[in-house]
Formats: structure tokens, C-alpha cells, sequence
């Protein structure tokens, strides 16, 4: 994978400006968070970020009872759309990886 652009390194430091912070984030910050992570910005950990239309799309006929359980989370997208389209009570998201 290529290097990141000066314009995608400063995006991901606002990013994890954000993640760092102790402010409550609105929904456009978490949105901008998603859109903007770049991970390790090489690919170098093998981490695959599910794209936001299918995130939201495999949300469509999930429906809720409740809870939900995201294994391999990453930064949680899928479970980010789910709780924003169907509102379950309770959101688990399980990562191996603490970074």
C-alpha cells in the first residue's frame, strides 16, 4: 500500500485528536473519525476497515433485539451504523488488537 498524503496524515492526527480527548463526541465527529482513520496508514497490520455503505448496508436486515455483538470490531463502523439505524440498548464491540 502507498504512504499517506500530507492531506490524509492531518486528517488522522485530528482523528486522533478526537479519540484522545475527553469530550463527549457529537454524531458528525464520530462520523469523521470512520471516514478519516487510517490505521497504521500502510496496511502493515492486515487490518481491513469495512466501507461505509456496505457498513451501512449489512445493517438494513440485521434488525436488533437489543444488543449488539461486534467481534473484530476495529474502530467499530458496523456496530457505529447499527446502533444509528436500529438504536439496540446495549453495544459490545470485541478487538484483539488494543492499538
Amino acid at each position: 500500500m502507498a504512504r499517506l498524503t500530507k492531506q490524509q496524515s492531518k486528517l488522522h492526527q485530528q482523528v486522533m485528536d478526537l479519540v484522545h480527548s475527553d469530550k463527549v463526541l457529537t454524531f458528525e465527529e464520530k462520523e469523521f473519525i470512520l471516514q478519516n482513520y487510517q490505521g497504521d496508514g500502510i496496511g502493515g497490520t492486515g487490518a481491513f476497515f469495512t466501507p461505509e455503505g456496505l457498513a451501512w448496508d449489512f445493517t438494513i436486515d440485521s434488525g436488533s433485539t437489543g444488543s449488539c455483538l461486534e467481534l473484530c470490531a476495529g474502530i467499530g463502523r458496523l456496530s457505529f451504523c447499527q446502533y444509528h439505524r436500529h438504536k439496540p440498548e446495549h453495544v459490545t464491540c470485541v478487538e484483539l488488537n488494543r492499538d
